[in-house]
């Protein structure tokens, strides 16, 4: 994401946020080879951290209200041999990580 205000320097950033996910899932066979799958998870937030122009990071874990999440999980399996199957899944999360947007549109010093 790049920021550029007319008479002053380029920003460039980098959020990363690590969470620890955990799905429950059911797996329903339709045929030897089709199969679907619905569920949901729970995950933690772990740390988060931005990067302004480049190294250090800086940890705003504290900073994030969204700290745990959850969601659905849809989807389709199709197996093409014992040892190897394609899978689609669809995650749906029930938070929104845009609320912490406004604290981020503040000056970084």
């Amino acid at each position: 994401m790049q920021y550029q205000t007319l008479g002053e320097s380029t920003y460039t950033w980098t959020n990363t946020l690590n969470y620890l996910e955990i799905p429950l899932l059911l797996k329903i066979n339709v045929t030897k080879t089709v199969g679907f799958y619905t569920g949901g998870f729970a995950s933690k937030l772990l740390n988060a951290k931005v990067r302004v122009n480049g190294p250090p990071d800086v940890d705003i874990t504290a900073l994030m209200q969204i700290k745990e999440d959850y969601g659905t999980i849809v989807g389709i399996n199709y197996t093409v041999n014992p040892s190897f199957s394609l899978d689609l899944r669809l995650v749906q999360s029930q938070s929104s990580l845009n609320s912490d947007s406004d604290r981020f549109n503040q000056t970084v010093s």
